[in-house]
């Protein structure tokens, strides 16, 4: 049947049935064997990334633990920590004199609410290092700021006075 077809025919044939073949084989095989070999990629590169954020995640945790520690504890209401600022100075006897006691700054953003109170102290410098200590090391309904020393001089006497200014800071977490 094919002895009266040329050996060049033959030969064109043979090419043509195997790029039909191989054509075919790619669609049917090949191709889905590459897409999933890619999938498969993009599938384990994801995973590694999971492990990451996961891995970031337990350390962001961590670090708003180690945040709750040093800002201070939650305070239901935050006015209580006004007062328990004129308690903590009034029990722990120490030698300054509360100047003034502002009122309490609230800044809030998308997770905190922050709460911050300045209190002025004046007293002699070595009273005004031990009352900032006391605060730093026994006061746990919030955590010092920021703080400021500076002299005023009375225009009547012409006394210098020295001054303390303390920020104290605690906030909630917003739900």
């Amino acid at each position: 049947m094919f002895e009266n077809i040329p050996n060049k025919k033959k030969f064109y044939a043979v090419i043509l049935i195997a790029v039909i073949l191989g054509i075919t084989a790619y669609k049917r095989s090949f191709k889905t064997a590459i897409e999933t070999v890619s999938f498969y990629s993009e599938s384990k590169e994801n995973i590694a990334g999971t492990d990451q954020a996961h891995n970031e995640l337990l350390y962001l945790k961590d670090e708003l633990k180690t945040l709750d520690a040093v800002i201070g504890k939650k305070v239901k209401k935050p006015e209580i920590v006004q007062n328990e600022i004129l308690n903590f100075l009034s029990k722990n006897k120490l030698n300054v004199t509360l100047s003034n006691i502002g009122n309490t700054h609230v800044s809030r953003d998308e997770y905190f609410t922050i709460y911050s109170n300045k209190v002025t102290i004046k007293g002699g410098f070595q009273e005004l290092l031990e009352a900032v200590y006391a605060f730093d090391v026994r006061f746990d309904h919030a955590r010092i700021a920021s703080l400021k020393f500076y002299v005023k001089k009375e225009a009547r006497s012409m006394k210098k006075e020295l001054f303390n200014d303390i920020i104290f800071q605690n906030y909630e977490k917003n739900k």
